[in-house]
């Protein structure tokens, strides 16, 4: 009886352990495979998020899209309006996806789908307004837009939580914010402008504990927090000075890192996992366009494109932009074939080498482990 109960806990030792070793596989080294994310007629949609089950929330012809292992599904409306847009859709781990939709008045409001039911969250008083982010607790970040002075609308960050919306940015005129990313701590990161368009004095905000923060720039007018993970990095861009050439960003605290480019002049980032690897677009020598998907691994630059097959490229692919990243390491975003735009998903695959000599030396450890305990 003794040694069943041995032979068990080893057993159990053994399947915790090759559960760490697959799980730090996936932590180090990685190819990708590619896949293109389409709608079922292979038509074109914008992807926008990703959550650690690999679900992707997308937008297309002022319609909300969840897409799943080659399945795309075309959420529902508040109305049957063609009037206003959807302009993002984002996806929380409980597959919660808040985005924006026109109610019957006309009025864009921001809503989240919860798998069923269309949840409206209303317009915080406003004519327009739109989610950005998700949370695990459904809260939502975003902007509504006001009516303002001298003929300028005003755009304000909001947070939704619970169903209530509050103001985060400043209600004076001419100052316009907008929040785009929240984590599970309900931190809220996004930028604020004086000055109604960019680059006026535009800075990087964070909004915690009903504080604001401004976080710090590279030396040029411009910054905007564009995602933040569960540790309180943030990703986003920022410019140089003289305002004429922006790089992506990472802060952590009150430190900034310039994250840099594929060797041109420009490069912005889009989201950041909990691992602190952040994804966007960077320009190589010369600046030629277009941009190319980026992954910045600490302070080390990958260009996506790298990880095509002969085969895709030679047919016409160039990944343009990656706009989201999961916690698995799987990237999402935009990019062309033959000039035209499509939509691709990176999913990240655990070296095979690496993969195979945890699980030998976990086997081993497992039977050295029940020899010993016979």
């Amino acid at each position: 009886m003794i040694n069943k109960i041995k032979t068990l806990r080893n057993f159990t030792f053994f399947i915790f352990s090759l559960t760490n070793a697959f799980n730090s596989a996936f932590a180090g080294d990685y190819s990708y495979k590619f896949t293109p994310v389409t709608l079922p007629d292979g038509g074109f949609f914008i992807v926008s998020g990703i959550n650690n089950s690999g679900v992707i929330s997308g937008y297309m012809n002022n319609q909300t899209i969840r897409w799943k292992d080659g399945a795309a599904e075309i959420l529902p409306a508040l109305s049957n309006s063609d009037f206003g847009s959807v302009v993002h859709a984002s996806i929380n781990n409980l597959g919660q996806i808040a985005a924006s939709s026109v109610a019957a008045d006309g009025v864009q409001h921001t809503v989240v789908w919860n798998g069923s039911t269309l949840l409206d969250l209303g317009a915080a008083g406003s004519s327009f307004s739109r989610g950005f982010a998700i949370n695990s607790s459904g809260q939502v970040a975003g902007s509504a837009i006001y009516p303002g002075s001298n003929f300028f609308p005003q755009q304000t960050a909001v947070v939704w939580k619970d169903g209530v919306a509050s103001l985060l940015g400043s209600s004076l005129a001419g100052v316009n914010s907008i929040a785009y990313g929240i984590n599970d701590a309900g931190v809220v990161v996004g930028y604020e402008c004086v000055g109604n368009s960019i680059p006026d004095a535009c800075s990087a905000k964070v909004w915690k504990d009903s504080q604001t923060y401004s976080l710090k720039k590279l030396g040029g007018n411009f910054a905007e927090a564009y995602a933040i993970n569960n540790a309180g990095q943030i990703a986003g861009t920022a410019m140089l000075q003289g305002d004429n050439i922006t790089h992506a960003v990472r802060w952590d605290g009150e430190h900034i890192t310039d994250l840099g480019t594929l060797g041109g002049d420009y490069s912005y980032a889009r989201s950041i996992n909990s691992s602190g690897k952040v994804v966007g677009a960077a320009t190589g020598a010369g600046n030629v366009w277009p941009y190319h998907a980026s992954l910045w691994d600490g302070n080390k630059i990958i260009d996506l494109n790298s990880f095509l097959s002969a085969d895709t490229i030679a047919d016409g692919w160039v990944l343009a932009s990656a706009v989201g990243i999961n916690d698995r390491g799987d990237i999402i975003g935009v990019g062309y074939k033959n000039g035209a735009s499509f939509s691709f998903l990176l999913s990240a695959v655990p070296e095979p080498s690496i993969f195979i000599m945890l699980c030998f030396g976990m086997v081993g450890i497992a039977i050295n482990r029940a020899k010993k305990g016979t």
